[in-house]
């Protein structure tokens, strides 16, 4: 008899961000080299709220601060603020995958996939940056819960 294969984990956005976070990444600006980053995070909740902030360390660049604060709106959605954000960020849960959509100050609209992996304690993101409809920045990183 065949064995039904486990499901998939649900990517739990509060749990996942909650305590340290940890990734690395490589980034391709288009007509750059590819940059490597490290991205360390701590999160919490405040009432209904996740924060999380983290410090960017990019190859070549002084490190540098952000702050993500998020509300869960629905069972599989998430609405809040990025300070490297204009206006609203939107996450959306379906199963282990977490879309994320924005616009980054200077007007570029971002849209992150990250894609939870069995065990609940590593995600794939993969980040798509674009520019009148052209992706000119793409980021790709593993994100590992450290609690």
């Amino acid at each position: 008899m065949a064995k039904t294969p486990p499901p998939e984990p649900r990517f739990d956005i509060q749990s996942f961000f909650t305590g340290r976070t940890e990734g690395h990444a490589t980034l391709k600006v288009l007509f750059s080299p590819v940059r490597k980053i490290t991205v360390h995070g701590t999160g919490h909740m405040d009432g209904g709220e996740l924060i999380l902030d983290q410090t960017i360390e990019q190859e070549g660049k002084k490190p540098k601060t952000r702050s993500w604060r998020i509300h869960q709106v629905t069972p599989n959605r998430w609405e809040g603020s990025l300070s490297d954000a204009e206006g609203p960020v939107v996450a959306e849960v379906n199963g282990s995958l977490l879309h994320l959509s924005f616009i980054m100050k200077g007007g570029y609209p971002v849209e992150q996939w990250l894609v939870l992996q069995p065990g609940g304690k590593k995600t794939l993101n993969h980040m798509a940056v674009r520019k009148f409809g052209i992706t000119i920045a793409r980021l790709d990183e593993v994100i590992e819960n450290l609690d």
